[in-house]
């Protein structure tokens, strides 16, 4: 096997730098947490949303829900500012040697693994307005403070969980489920945009409307992968549970008369 060709068995395009997958398969990778598999939109949850949103009220899984939706509050809270901007890394000396003590290099702490889940939580909280069908409904300033963004947010992670082990072509359970999850929470705000165009050339009367096009910019993949992992971590217990109780609900009854009651048995 050629070391230059994309990781993908089908793909023989040249890997993309120091990335083991080609340009296209590296972007799908960061989008979607898998080279060959496409983001699962949040219209695709909606049904196993409102199946989560029902079994939630349910007497028996009450507790289960309430803490559920603690441990993803305390997941979404964003962590404080670091004392420092800057950390020293020690750096190789020259040919070779130690470095002394004085040398060494500084790294800034906003591009760590903490710094860039800082800065997504932090826009999620503060761009953060409920969707159509929760809990905040339209009034979304007055009732944000209620708790709307971590119960949404148990009620999608949940929704992709059960999306994974209902179509699992389309969602693995595996890392490309962990990179969903947390792409999902991330996009339950409105994303970073930018106006993608040529402004320096005049304008064209024929086409005004092609001159320029608003283009998203995507979660980072790193904030993603933490996210995912943190929530898979603390529900796990939730996610077993709902989908328990969720085969419960559309599995259908051993017993042939109680699949047919209209039909009785005579003697």
């Amino acid at each position: 096997m050629n070391p230059d060709i994309c990781a993908v068995s089908s793909c023989y395009l040249l890997r993309d730098r120091l990335s083991q997958y080609c340009r296209p398969h590296l972007t799908r990778f960061r989008r979607s947490g898998h080279p060959t598999k496409r983001v699962i939109l949040k219209q695709e949850l909606r049904s196993f949303q409102k199946l989560v949103r029902r079994l939630a009220r349910s007497p028996d899984l009450q507790p289960h829900w309430l803490n559920a939706v603690a441990s993803m509050k305390a997941i979404l809270r964003p962590s404080g500012e670091p004392r420092k901007r800057y950390r020293r890394v020690r750096t190789r000396g020259v040919r070779g040697r130690p470095p002394a003590s004085s040398q060494g290099d500084y790294v800034s702490l906003r591009w760590t693994q903490e710094g860039v889940l800082r800065r997504e939580l932090q826009r999620l909280q503060t761009a953060y307005r409920p969707s159509s069908g929760s809990h905040g409904g339209k009034h979304g300033g007055r009732l944000r403070s209620v708790g709307g963004l971590p119960e949404e947010a148990v009620e999608f992670a949940t929704a992709a969980f059960l999306f994974a082990h209902t179509h699992p072509r389309l969602l693995n359970d595996g890392p490309h489920l962990t990179h969903q999850i947390g792409s999902i929470l991330l996009r339950l705000a409105p994303l970073r945009s930018y106006r993608a165009g040529v402004p320096n050339k005049p304008p064209v009367p024929r086409w005004p409307a092609k001159r320029f096009r608003t283009q998203s910019i995507p979660p980072p993949t790193l904030a993603c992968r933490i996210l995912g992992e943190r929530v898979r971590e603390r529900l796990t217990e939730w996610f077993t549970v709902v989908r328990q109780a969720a085969h419960a609900c559309y599995s259908p009854p051993s017993d042939p008369a109680t699949q047919h009651p209209s039909i009785t048995q005579t003697e």
